[in-house]
């Protein structure tokens, strides 16, 4: 912490830091090891230390604020910080004006080169990011200068902007020369490590010294309120002086200083006026160590007994213990030791008798952060302000009671006239330049929308009454208006608030260039909105430091101002109040028309927020009022008349009375007395001496009364008069901004409100609860007869009409209407002042509608919104050219068109317009009406966004706790800053909640309150008789305007935002995850773990609270989002779908539905037993034994599941036998129901706010990572193009990362690494993306790139493909052999990586598989294997391989195989079955769902039927909907196969419900298709035909129905067969063309097999019909043998079907003639049949036969009865006849 560090951006010659280390000897002691900001200290001297060169960021970070800076500070540490110690060491009892003597010596420190910064940082970054870390780098070197001087015992008076002011005190002049000649050194010190500082912008900082010694006057002067002190004296002129001699990087005493000096030590040479001396340095280190030695340690110890604080300095005492020796370097020192050091009385006072005092002299805003507990950093924002320096010069030869009388007049003076107009007093300076007052007008509590005409009227009353002082000489006023940093400036233990900014050193050019006269620039001028006859423009003067390009201005000031105003005739009509007014017309109505009965109102309030157009309302409501003949007294409030006692009561009585028009009192006196008629009240008349312009003779009576008797008794007379004078006469009082209403008047208007015979119209801004009014005044704001007319923003139709009023024109731009609909929200303020700014920056102006350009006429308005109107002159309306008349009560009016049109000018675009600043200056105002906690809410809320929860608010509200966040949230909302975002769909949970004192003013909530939020009080500051009940219970919130977000958000420091993001970041990292329902987790499994654990010991746990957030919290966070697509699958390491089934899309067309399939739910439903629907959702046990699964043990859906022997196929190979494996039933426990499944909420939510808030925060790392996170999202439910964006940003990331640049603008990260399993995933991601679009050959490439980084290169050509083959087999067969030395070996860094080389192999051998490369595919699966298997960490990717190698062996026809490894996957499944979570239960539904397609394909039906049971089970054990649709087609297949109708009936009607619910398309059109399998195998319906012929024109409609080919090939088909079976073959023959234009081009699942099996059936039927009419027979035979023959192919991979093509083959030589070929074919497909199991064919084929081979008697032609077809309900009454469907032969006539 000693300024003994050496400079981090430069070397320093090697003699140059030997003298340093010599000088600065108690470097040592005070740096402090504990520090918090110690490592950054460390650093940087050990870089010293080494030679190297630490950068300007990092040794900025020793010296800046953040929010832990204060946090180890004991209270009155905290607040003794911002002020010196002789503020903390004065005698607190003496009144104020105050001055002391002191000797002593005086540093005036000026930085150089902090103009040429500030304009490098202000100009080179947007919305004044540039100011704050302008303000880092200043306290980083004025922090170095700070710390040197507090460590030499140095006592900082002020800080200048870019200049400190520091004292050293002694106690007799004999001390001057010793303790001048420590500064001296301490400045050498000071100047070797601050001189040449560089920046990070390359400007370099240099520091000049001027020192001088003597006599000073310290003069402490203020009020009550506010103080602030003053030195001056000869050696503070001195001081001040000599630093003029000074040039950078040079130390200069003054003439006296260094006659006091011991010239011996140092090196030194005059100045040109032979008085000043430049030191150098010093002649020795022999008298540097002499010198030194008493010195050698600043270290200070604790304070033996704490006591009172003492009028000795802090400064001498510290200054004593350094000489005495006393040491602590030895000792470990902790933060509040440091502080201790420095500041050591006061922080261990128990007196706490200064506090009151030491709080006067901090700054107001400052203060009431610190008493809300906010951190240093929140006291720092970039705002807009008017900076105001007031510079006076006094009379000449003052003595010192003179000079306190000056100071103190001119400080009441300053102070009174800015605080009335919310000003804020924040330094005075006393140089060779006079005396100088520096005032703000903006700060944080005390923002208007008018800063700048505050700033403007308060300088102008203060030139005047400083002007009419007679020892004042001179005065000078310099204002500037513009964005500027306000905030804290110096070091951690001394620093003072601050404004710092161009707009600042300008104000104080402006002061001193244009003397006597208040001076403004351009900004001032324009935001200022006053008259332009206020002002003159300034000669100009070339200013330092400042280039201008706009004139400067002088305020004369106007005398114009004042309350009373007549009511004005409007230009225009009134636009969008058309229902407000109509509630004012109804209430006039019944003043005028039953003001007998008293039961009007008395009060009328039109409230709304700044700039909504109270004004303009009231005008309009005077007009009427008037033209019903009411008398309207009028007068508009300003800011100063709410401190002006009965400033409103005396403006309306003057009014009432006219006392205003006499020209005397006397006069005024005489009227009064006509007007009163009551004697009685004629001694009382004195009363209004003191109101109104009356001297009436006092009274004894009055005399003798005091205090409130005499308020009472004045109210008292007041209502009698005015009661007396409105008995005869109507009237109507009108106050415009009645919340500037002051205190005492409400008396006055409470009395109004009891009148009948008058009522107040009065327009107010909504009340804040920070700020309310008085009871008086509660008690009219709320009375029943006040009525309360709200105004809002108007609606956007009418914002056209209204630019075209305010710009007066009959047109304006397109661009421009877009403009004001889009950012105006409403407001006619904000309309106006963007076209205002629009006009004056020169981007539209106005010119005649013949002159603008013809695209101009394409937008226009009604002439009748935008005429003028104005009184009739008398004239005859007709003589008017082009003018109308219209008639509105006793008013006529006139109206002229106006012909200008307004254009855009040449050039101008408006797409990137930015809100003007006097915009954004009504909303700062807005929030700073706020206190402290409510604007640090708003301010934390607005980082979040314009929508955000409660729970995330409190999160990252610094030292907040969730009681004080709802405090705010519920003021928040009664401001109408915030509101509740919850739906508007439940209306019964509209609740209101009811603020303590403001009872009217309801809160409207839809939120459920949670039971932990109970209602309870809170106390305002310094008010414990009143507290306010909090019970919001709001946990969703909005802003109710996106620029108020916008604004507070700017207000904001870059540093704040980037600390606030960060927060949001780390809350919003707890849900991005899969949603409770799914189990949680990333999804990409393990993302971002560390490889230093094996994973097994990683595995989540469904109760985690790890990954798993309450189903409320995202509930709750996102509630308000209202996501349209359907729930699609989560997982999105899925291999790919089972080839029964291709994987189903869950959306898509299903969110239009089939109106007639859904309105047949009620018929199906009617005739069906509960029983006969049974979902199981209990798994029991399960055997896996020689390929087989045997039964659960529990009846599944209603059924009994059993395994014949003839069923099990043998599995023997070179797996072995596998013994009998038990599944255990813990898992079951799992709390998982997809149903609830919120991951496309995360997805669409969770994922950009975290990105966003990454960024915002700068944080590279976590922005890749989640990054990545969110495209492996969209990825998992199909959002491609999304993916590939996040992609594209990652990958433009890493390109800059590698070049090294930033890869975020705001990056805190210098370097990035990227570990090579992020980059792999980066392009498998890519890769996977790609093949969801069907763009395989774009996705080949990333895939092969994501195994090469992984250390994986695959082959390209075909050699190396046999040869990477050949090398996965026998490394999977050492796997099979010796699994102890080859599975789970790798350690846990390789087995990430192969891991991850698993999973993008399985998406690399799926991708092979579409492409219908199998060899390359089956290499792909083996080494997918043996690297899940070498890794054997992750039981999902183990799994998924073992599937990908099951279903690529079943390719190849290797079925043994694959019954092998399916064998060993549901072990190794049994194995980690008590750590089983959500994926690997999907994972497990997954791995059944292939094992019925493999099962099924290769015969083993009933094998099959358990594996679909299984899978069914765990997806309705997991609720996930989408995997069961999958499941449910392929099992309905099974059931049937197995002659298991009923079983089949009931998987086919949960898959209509499921796809019904899920509104899922594909799931219907497979319902569809199954019903059609009934009807054509069992003549069983649940569809008829010609329902299924409606889904299906229907569907042809839906997108994703024609997307997936393989269920419409499925149910074309069977349409064409069914149409075929009934001879309709006119629409038989339709749909089997359709069928064949999408036919796969190759049968890769069993369902499309399956289907192409009903298209050879139909080949035959079409066969047998030629042969029945002699026509085409050939062509039919060939085409029949060709489909049979690709049939028999199909057969070689899915041999279930075998049976069947051996029943065509039958037919086929049966209708050839060859009966006994035929009679072969029947007689092995029944053989095939027995052996899988397939009851159904079995029973087909034996029916055929039959029918085939008996003795012919009857025509055959009649096969099929369609009328005749069973419903499924009687299939099994035993009185019903079966139809089985059988294959027709031709008549014996035909020709065979």
């Amino acid at each position: 912490m000693g300024v003994g560090c050496s400079s981090a951006g430069w070397k320093k010659p090697k003699e140059r830091t030997k003298r340093r280390s010599s000088v600065a000897p108690w470097r040592a002691s005070f740096a402090d090891p504990d520090d918090a900001d110690d490592d950054a200290q460390s650093t940087y001297e050990d870089a010293e230390e080494t030679g190297l060169q630490a950068t300007p960021k990092a040794r900025d970070k020793r010296y800046s604020f953040d929010d832990q800076s204060d946090k180890d500070m004991p209270d009155i540490g905290r607040y003794a910080s911002h002020v010196p110690d002789l503020v903390m060491y004065r005698d607190h009892d003496k009144p104020m004006p105050y001055r002391k003597r002191q000797r002593g010596v005086i540093m005036f420190a000026d930085v150089s080169g902090f103009t040429s910064l500030c304009e490098k940082y202000t100009h080179s970054t947007d919305k004044g990011c540039g100011t704050d870390q302008l303000t880092k780098t200043l306290n980083s070197y004025i922090g170095r200068i700070v710390s040197g001087i507090l460590a030499c015992g140095g006592d900082i008076l002020k800080f200048a902007g870019d200049a400190i002011f520091a004292r050293w005190q002694v106690d007799t002049g004999k001390e001057l020369g010793s303790t001048l000649k420590e500064v001296v050194m301490c400045s050498l010190d000071i100047q070797s490590v601050c001189d040449n500082w560089e920046t990070d912008v390359g400007v370099k900082l240099r520091v000049k010294i001027g020192l001088a010694a003597g006599e000073m006057k310290i003069t402490h002067f203020g009020n009550n309120v506010e103080r602030i002190f003053a030195v001056t004296g000869q050696s503070v002129t001195d001081a001040n002086l000599a630093e003029k001699f000074a040039d950078s990087g040079t130390i200069i005493l003054s003439p006296m200083a260094w006659k006091l000096c011991d010239k011996s030590s140092f090196q030194w040479e005059f100045r040109k006026d032979g008085r000043h001396v430049k030191v150098s340095g010093l002649n020795s280190d022999d008298v540097i160590s002499n010198s030194l030695s008493m010195g050698s340690s600043f270290g200070e110890a604790r304070p033996k007994t704490p006591g009172k604080l003492s009028s000795t300095t802090g400064s001498r005492i510290r200054r004593k213990s350094v000489q005495s020796g006393e040491s602590g370097s030895s000792q470990k020192k902790s933060p509040e030791l440091a502080w201790r050091m420095i500041r050591r009385e006061a922080c261990y006072s128990e007196d706490d008798s200064a506090m009151e005092d030491i709080r006067k002299y901090i700054i107001r805003p400052v203060l009431q952060k610190l008493d809300d507990d906010q951190p240093l950093i929140y006291l720092s924002e970039v705002r807009q302000v008017s900076v105001v320096f007031i510079n006076l010069v006094h009379q000449d030869n003052f003595n010192d009671e003179q000079e306190c009388e000056a100071f103190q007049e001119a400080f009441d003076i300053v102070y009174n006239s800015a605080h009335n107009m919310q000003g804020c007093l924040n330094k005075v300076f006393m140089f060779d330049k006079g005396c100088t007052f520096l005032a703000i007008f903006g700060l944080p509590g005390y923002k208007h929308e008018d800063d700048s005409a505050h700033a403007l009227k308060a300088s102008s009353k203060i030139l005047k009454d400083l002007q009419q002082k007679d020892n004042v000489r001179h005065v000078s006023i310099g204002v500037t208006t513009g964005s500027t940093f306000c905030g804290v400036v110096g070091h951690k233990y001394r620093h003072e608030y601050t404004v710092i900014g161009r707009k600042v050193n300008l104000a104080a050019r402006l002061m001193m260039a244009y003397k006597d006269k208040v001076s403004c620039d351009n900004e001032t001028y324009y935001h200022s909105k006053l008259p332009r006859h206020a002002f003159d423009e300034l000669p100009f003067i070339e200013l330092k430091g400042v280039q201008q390009t706009t004139p400067m201005h002088e305020y004369l000031g106007d005398d114009r101002d004042g309350k009373a105003h007549a009511a004005e005739v409007p230009e225009y009509p009134i636009l969008g109040r058309e229902k407000e007014m109509e509630k004012f017309l109804d209430e006039l109505h019944l003043m005028t028309q039953h003001l007998e009965k008293g039961d009007h109102r008395r009060v009328i309030i039109f409230e709304g927020e700044a700039g909504i157009g109270k004004s303009r309302v009231l005008e309009e409501v005077i007009l009427k009022a008037e033209e019903e003949g009411i008398r309207v007294l009028s007068c508009a409030l300003t800011i100063q008349d709410f401190n002006t006692p009965y400033i409103t009561v005396k403006t309306l009585i003057d009014m009432l009375f006219d006392i205003d028009s006499k020209d005397s009192h006397i006069e005024a006196e005489h009227h009064l007395l006509s007007i009163i008629k009551h004697h009685d009240v004629a001694d009382e008349l004195c009363l209004l001496n003191d109101l109104i312009n009356v001297k009436f003779h006092v009274t004894p009576l009055v005399a003798a009364m005091r205090g409130e008797e005499r308020t009472k008794e004045l109210h008292k007379l007041l209502f009698k008069i005015v009661h007396e004078y409105t008995a005869d006469n109507f009237v109507m009082f009108a106050v415009d901004n009645a919340h500037l209403i002051d205190h005492d008047s409400w008396e006055f208007i409470s009395d109004l409100s009891e009148d009948p015979n008058s009522v107040c119209i009065m327009t107010m801004r909504p009340l804040q609860p920070n700020k309310m009014p008085n009871q008086t005044a509660l008690s009219v704001l709320y009375s029943p007869y006040t009525l309360h007319i709200k105004l809002s923003g108007l609606d956007e139709s009418v914002i056209p009409d209204l630019a075209c009023q305010i710009l007066d024109v009959a047109q304006i731009p397109m661009e421009i209407k877009e403009v004001l609909q889009k950012r105006s929200h409403g407001v006619p303020s904000w309309c106006e002042q963007v076209l205002r700014h629009l006009y004056f920056q020169g981007s539209i102006k106005t010119v005649n509608m013949e002159e603008a350009p013809l695209e101009y006429s394409r937008l226009s308005h009604k002439r009748s919104s935008i005429r003028k109107q104005s009184l009739s002159t008398g004239k005859d309306p007709s003589e008017m050219a082009g003018g109308t008349r219209s008639q509105t009560g006793s008013r006529t009016t006139e109206v002229a068109e106006t012909t200008m049109v307004c254009i855009l000018a040449p050039g101008v675009s408006l797409d990137d317009f930015n809100l003007p600043e006097s915009v954004k200056d009504m909303m700062v105002a807005r929030l700073d009406r706020l206190n402290t906690s409510d604007n640090m809410a708003a301010k934390c809320a607005s980082v979040i966004g314009v929508t955000f929860t409660r729970r995330m608010l409190e999160a990252i509200i610094p030292q907040y706790n969730n009681r004080k966040v709802r405090a705010s949230v519920q003021s928040l909302m009664q401001c109408q800053i915030l509101e509740c975002a919850a739906g508007d769909e439940d209306e019964h949970r509209v609740h209101h909640h009811h603020a303590h004192l403001a009872a009217s003013q309801k809160i409207e909530c839809r939120c459920v309150k949670d039971p932990g939020d109970e209602s309870f009080l809170v106390y305002p500051k310094g008010n414990r008789s009143s507290p306010v009940v909090v019970d919001i219970h709001c946990k969703l919130l909005r802003f109710r305007s996106p620029l108020i977000q916008e604004t507070a958000y700017a207000l904001l420091t870059e540093d704040q935002r980037k600390a606030l993001h960060k927060m949001c970041g780390e809350f919003l990292e707890g849900q991005a995850h899969k949603c409770k329902a799914c189990g949680g987790g990333d999804f990409v499994h393990y993302h971002g773990q560390q490889g230093s654990e094996p994973r097994q010991q990683e595995r989540p746990t469904a109760t985690s609270g790890a990954l798993v957030q309450s189903a409320t919290g995202i509930e709750e966070s996102y509630a308000s989002l209202k996501l349209t697509q359907s729930k699609l699958q989560p997982s999105i390491e899925k291999s790919p779908g089972a080839p029964g089934v291709k994987r189903m899309s869950a959306g898509g067309g299903g969110s239009r539905r089939q109106s007639s399939f859904a309105g047949r739910v009620q018929k199906m439903e009617r005739g069906f037993k509960a029983q006969d629907f049974r979902r199981s959702s209990d798994l029991s046990t399960m055997t896996i034994e020689q390929g087989s699964v045997t039964s659960f043990g529990s009846k599944m859906s209603g059924s009994r599941l059993s395994v014949d022997s003839k069923s099990r196929s043998s599995a023997a190979g070179f797996f072995g036998s596998a013994s009998e494996v038990q599944m255990e039933e813990g898992w079951k426990q799992l709390d998982i129901d997809l149903r609830g499944c919120e991951c496309l909420q995360v997805l669409a939510s969770v994922y950009p706010l975290l990105l966003h808030h990454w960024k915002g925060a700068g944080n590279v790392s976590k922005v890749i990572h989640f990054l990545v996170e969110s495209s492996a999202a969209a990825v998992s439910v199909n959002n491609n193009m999304e993916a590939l964006s996040h992609l594209s940003e990652v990958s433009d990331m890493l390109k800059a990362i590698s070049k090294g640049r930033k890869a975020l603008e705001n990056a805190t990260e210098r370097s990035v690494r990227v570990d090579k399993e992020e980059r792999s995933r980066i392009e498998s991601l890519q890769g996977q993306a790609y093949f969801q679009m069907d763009r395989f050959e774009d996705s080949m490439p990333h895939f092969h790139r994501a195994l090469k980084i992984l250390g994986n290169p695959q082959p390209t050509t075909e050699a190396g493909v046999r040869l990477r083959l050949l090398r996965a087999g026998f490394r999977q067969v050492l796997h099979v052999m010796w699994p102890d030395q080859f599975v789970g070996k790798a350690g846990s860094s390789r087995a990430n990586v192969l891991v991850e080389q698993a999973r993008c192999l399985s998406h690399v051998s799926h991708a092979y598989h579409m492409v219908h490369q199998d060899r390359r595919a089956l290499v792909a699966a083996l080494q997918q294997l043996n690297a899940a298997e070498q890794a054997d960490d992750d039981l999902h990717e183990l799994i998924t391989a073992y599937t990908a190698i099951m279903e690529n062996c079943q390719l190849m026809n290797w079925s043994r195989i694959a019954e092998g490894y399916e064998r060993k996957a549901l072990k190794r499944c049994k194995e980690v079955e008590s750590s089983l979570v959500a994926d690997d239960l999907i994972t497990l539904a997954h791995l059944f769902s292939v094992s019925m397609s493999l099962r099924l394909g290769r015969g083993q039906i009933h094998p099959a039927v358990d594996s679909g049971y299984h899978s069914k089970s765990v997806c309705e054990r997991l609720h996930d909907n989408v995997m069961e649709l999958q499941c449910l087609p392929l099992l309905a297949q099974a059931l049937l196969l197995a002659n298991r109708e009923r079983d089949s009936v009931e998987v086919v009607r949960q898959l209509f419900y499921l796809s019904e619910e899920n509104e899922d398309v594909i799931g219907k059109a497979w319902y569809y298709c199954n019903c059609l399998d009934l009807l054509l195998e069992e003549g069983v319906v649940l569809e008829n035909y010609e329902e299924c012929v409606e889904f299906t024109s229907e569907a042809a409609e839906d997108p994703s129905f024609m997307d997936d080919v393989i269920p419409r090939f499925y149910l074309l088909a069977g349409l064409a067969l069914c149409a075929s079976r009934k001879g309709n073959w006119h629409r038989a023959e339709s749909w089997f063309l359709l069928a064949e234009t999408i036919r796969p081009p190759r049968l890769e699942t069993f369902m499309a097999a399956n289907a192409y099996a009903k298209v050879v059936e139909c080949e035959l039927l079409a066969y047998c019909n030629a042969l029945v009419l002699g026509m085409k027979v050939m062509m039919m035979r060939k085409q029949a043998q060709k489909a049979i023959k690709q049939l028999g192919h199909a057969c070689l991979d899915f041999p279930v079907l075998k049976p069947r093509w051996l029943h065509y083959q039958a037919y086929f030589h049966m209708l050839s003639g060859d009966a006994k070929i035929g009679r072969d074919f029947v007689d092995k497909a029944v053989e095939v049949c027995e052996e899988h199991g397939n009851e159904m064919e079995e029973k087909w084929v034996l029916y055929n036969r039959r029918r085939w081979f008996k003795k012919r008697k009857v025509n055959q032609t009649k096969f099929w009865i369609p009328d005749g077809d069973l419903d499924w309900h009687t299939k099994d009454d035993p009185g019903a006849t079966e139809i089985k469907y059988w294959l027709p032969m031709p008549p014996p006539s035909s020709k065979w």
